[in-house]
């Protein structure tokens, strides 16, 4: 995906691929209403959709004997209001076919990274092998994107935070038949999750179990592994005895991790190889699209430039680094209160009897943290949008002054108004160090006041207004100039065990001119430099 957005803004690129082809079993193909909104921004959806994919508006799942929908995104105001399963291997090829149409694309397959290579502490290239013999690439910048077992992160020496997994997964299909549910499923039992997609003609499944139980699972034979599944899927029950022996059970070991730091001086992860996630929620790819999205945002301008700075690697995660945390935090929360100990699993493969007592009080907040989890996964928290300007589109721009903050600013978020679907619809700005902010796409229409982020917090302006902005089509709205200030802090505050007391308030200086000015030296596109030239020469600047 970063590939394509940056072929696109006419970046060169190479893509390594260490294999022949994209066919991996463990590829995620769990893709959520706001990834398929990226792919439409794109203008990909129509040929993404021809491709065999089955359509979730809803998620079901089975808390012991209680049944529910966990998930309807059906009312979601955007151009497909569901969840589509598809192979990962599939959507991968699309996006490669796309990105070869750019002369400024390339994707070398057979292409396995075996190091990096550094002058004065800085990575100018990698080292990989292929059929031909040796390669060595220099570039301005390396993209880690090579998963959970990211070479790339291991030879830039990136220090790893492990974050834990009580579980692995047993990864197997099923046949499907006529009169099968057509949603996918999830049993939320005492000790057991088991998740079923329907990918047309067959079942995906996922059975959960307790980290380093395999050996003792196997221990117990296949007909008790059978009996245990039936017992999970009765509807499929009868198509147990085609698991004939354990060769197409596959071990997923499950880890949860992050990187303290992204990047260094010509290098950047992002996905899986920056923050390895838990299956649960099916979370995985879309979180990589997003960072992929925010780094094309972010490192276009540098990239043409030919200088990237670490400042701006730093930007890309300070980014997407708040929703990583709180998407791990749900996940772990949620696998380590359902999964259970080897020691209290019974012959058959149940759970004991305290067990079940114990999991049922935490069903409930169990329950609370899965309808969250995928409302943030359906919906996405801070949605990466693409910042290429169109005829219609208008650029909204402003100005803050943190200097009197602990920490910078990350993102400055407009959200539509209520009317319009305020909670899915949000409209995040690019940030610079320097005070000045824009976002170059923002659809014409109402929005509410916009709110800041920084050190994970969310700052409001304070402001008595309660109108809403009102942003016409192709137009330049200057939102105006903030500055941060603490009004005080308290003895609470000093032992960092409560927040300052702070304002976010409007300030008179810099004004529209010079604000215009500092966006004439940022904005690449010269459809957007055309009419901040003609505003200011309207405005005697």
């Amino acid at each position: 995906m970063l590939g394509l957005l940056l072929a696109r803004a006419g970046v060169d690129v190479l893509v390594l691929e260490k294999h022949a082809d994209f066919l991996r079993d463990f590829r995620g193909d769990t893709i959520h209403p706001s990834t398929l909104e990226v792919i439409h921004e794109l203008g990909i959806l129509d040929d993404l959709l021809k491709l065999p994919h089955h359509k979730a508006p809803r998620m079901r799942a089975q808390f012991g004997d209680l049944a529910l929908t966990v998930a309807d995104f059906s009312s979601l105001p955007v151009q497909c209001p569901y969840i589509a399963f598809m192979p990962q291997w599939d959507f991968l090829s699309l996006l490669a076919t796309h990105a070869s149409c750019y002369p400024t694309f390339q994707l070398k397959m057979q292409a396995e990274v075996t190091g990096l290579l550094e002058e004065d502490g800085r990575v100018v290239g990698l080292r990989a092998t292929t059929p031909d013999g040796p390669l060595e690439v220099r570039a301005n910048l390396v993209i880690g994107a090579d998963g959970r077992h990211s070479v790339v992160r291991e030879k830039a020496g990136l220090q790893v935070e492990e974050l834990g997994a009580p579980m692995d997964v047993l990864w197997f299909r099923l046949s499907g038949q006529t009169g099968d549910p057509g949603d996918p499923m999830g049993r939320f039992d005492a000790g057991r999750i088991f998740i079923m997609l329907n990918r047309g003609d067959y079942w995906q499944c996922g059975f959960v179990i307790p980290k380093g139980t395999l050996d003792q699972l196997r221990g117990k034979g296949l007909p008790a592994f059978r009996e245990s599944v039936a017992r999970l899927a009765p509807f499929a029950a009868n198509r147990v005895g085609e698991l004939q022996n354990w060769e197409p059970i596959k071990l997923l070991t499950v880890q949860v991790d992050r990187l303290l730091q992204w990047s260094r001086p010509g290098l950047l992860c992002i996905g899986d190889a920056a923050h390895a996630m838990s299956p649960i929620g099916g979370v995985g790819i879309n979180l990589a699209i997003q960072d992929a999205v925010a780094a094309a945002n972010l490192l276009t301008a540098p990239l043409r430039a030919g200088q990237v700075t670490t400042g701006d690697l730093r930007r890309v995660q300070h980014r997407r680094e708040w929703p990583t945390r709180l998407r791990q935090r749900m996940q772990l929360f949620i696998q380590n209160a359902i999964t259970t100990d080897s020691s209290q699993i019974d012959r058959d493969g149940r759970p004991s009897r305290a067990c079940q007592m114990r999991c049922t009080m935490k069903q409930k907040a169990i329950l609370a943290a899965l309808l969250w989890n995928l409302a943030l996964n359906g919906c996405a928290l801070n949605p990466e949008v693409r910042t290429t300007a169109d005829d219609n589109s208008s650029l909204i721009f402003g100005f803050y002054d943190m200097s009197e903050a602990p920490y910078e600013l990350t993102c400055v978020r407009i959200t539509q108004d209520e009317r319009a679907g305020i909670a899915y619809r949000q409209s995040c700005m690019t940030t610079f160090v320097n005070g000045l902010f824009f976002i170059e796409n923002a659809p014409a229409m109402k929005y509410h006041i916009p709110f800041f982020q920084a050190g994970g917090r969310l700052h409001m302006i304070s402001s008595d207004r309660k109108d809403l902005i009102d942003v016409p089509a192709r137009s330049l709205y200057f939102l105006g100039s903030f500055k941060y200030k603490v009004l005080y802090r308290d003895l609470g505050e000093i032992m960092q065990l409560t927040p300052e007391k702070y304002g976010l308030n409007p300030a008179k200086s810099p004004d529209e001119v010079a604000v215009l000015k500092m966006l004439l030296e940022k904005v690449q596109d010269p459809r957007w430099k055309q009419r901040i030239r003609e505003r200011l020469a309207k405005r005697g600047g």
